[in-house]
């Protein structure tokens, strides 16, 4: 009832978000076409690999109305000033991750530039959380918020492998905001989540498969910065009427869903005894595709399921108790991802290992020595064209 009030009294505010994402969602689609040359180059960005011929920059449309959003909120006094605060530091943040992604997805920037500056922009949104947290805690809080707030950009780029599995995802994660808002009465997040969830509804419809569009660097990275400032609004609105270690944990709770996909790539690599920074096609994306047959918006839905259960089941008992909920999430989503998935994973790991000792045996009789890499600076290959003759 108060969101369907607020946006009586705000039309202006609901169409603009709307018309923002169809119009820049209807230019990159037709930018293939775009003849003024200046603005085709600036628009037509295919997409890597992409067997659809889709373009990038579905991001943008995600920037833009993010923006209008925020701004139009903090412009016309809808926010208290700690909101303000966190507010300006979004904002900034949006120009940085929009910037990077857009010279990443025409350039393909390096990945140690890429993480820096994504670093960088979580950084710059932690120093306005100085304002928003009491003295006693900074000391704790902004390292946390700076270790969460890089992990969430990486686990949403990690959960943006698919057509559809984006908007799928995130939808359980903007569920759950909402949800939250709705049990703690925090007005701002009962109004923002909808409005900012407009614009992954219109991505759906140029993103299902086979998808026209794809979010692209800045989509994956706005969405990971939208859920850190939504976050931020759950702990402005909580903390003096739950305490701030409480506050803590309700805003944290979301953002378990892409931290949720970072922290099992990584755990799995290192169980693997493979290194954790390497990349592999073992997510659970690449695991329902490959392995079990299905089709890219099925995977998608199956991933989104995966999620959703266990939020669900928490969010009834949420109010009980913040913190033992915020692990029973964790634990419950990590578990049924790993139930999904290890099999796999085992098969993947005992073929590689099989493979090994089969090319080492192969060689070995060859009367090929092997030694280890170790002690070898460097080498060189020659190959003899010549034949003995007997």
């Amino acid at each position: 009832m108060i969101l369907l009030d607020f946006l009586m009294n705000h039309k202006i505010l609901l169409i603009g978000t709307v018309l923002i994402n169809l119009g820049l969602l209807f230019t990159v689609a037709r930018s293939r076409s775009i003849k003024n040359t200046i603005l085709r180059e600036l628009f037509y960005i295919p997409a890597r690999k992409s067997k659809t011929n889709a373009v990038v920059l579905g991001g943008l449309a995600l920037s833009f109305s993010t923006l209008f959003v925020v701004y139009y909120f903090y412009s016309n006094s809808l926010m208290i000033t700690l909101e303000k605060f966190s507010s300006l530091g979004f904002i900034l943040s949006i120009f940085l991750v929009t910037i990077h992604g857009y010279l990443d997805d025409k350039f393909e920037i390096s990945p140690r530039i890429k993480l820096l500056s994504q670093l960088f922009a979580v950084m710059t949104f932690s120093l306005f959380l100085v304002i928003i947290l009491q003295r006693e805690f900074i000391i704790f809080f902004i390292p946390i918020a700076v270790f969460w707030g890089f992990g969430t950009l990486n686990g949403s780029n990690l959960l943006d492998g698919l057509d559809t599995m984006t908007v799928k995802v995130s939808s359980v994660v903007f569920l759950t905001f909402y949800s939250i808002g709705f049990l703690y009465n925090i007005k701002n997040i009962i109004l923002i989540t909808p409005l900012l969830y407009i614009g992954i509804c219109s991505f759906y419809f140029f993103n299902k498969e086979p998808a026209k569009i794809h979010l692209g660097e800045i989509g994956a990275n706005l969405l990971g910065l939208t859920y850190i400032f939504l976050s931020s609004l759950i702990y402005i609105n909580t903390f003096k009427e739950i305490g701030p270690s409480q506050a803590i944990f309700l805003s944290l709770l979301p953002l378990s869903i892409p931290m949720i996909e970072l922290a099992v790539s990584f755990l799995r690599r290192l169980y693997f005894k493979k290194s954790p920074f390497k990349s592999d096609r073992l997510h659970i994306h690449h695991i329902l595709t490959r392995e079990r047959k299905y089709s890219a918006s099925k995977a998608a839905s199956a991933t989104a399921l995966i999620f959703l259960v266990p939020t669900l089941v928490c969010l009834f008992i949420l109010q009980d108790n913040v913190v033992l909920t915020y692990f029973i999430h964790g634990f419950s989503s990590m578990g049924l991802y790993i139930l999904v998935c290890y099999k796999y994973w085992k098969k993947d790991h005992d073929l590689e290992m099989q493979e090994s000792i089969e090319v080492g045996k192969n060689l070995k009789s060859k009367n090929i020595k092997l030694i280890s890499s170790k002690i070898v600076e460097d080498f060189e290959i020659i190959i003899d064209s010549e034949q003995k003759k007997d």
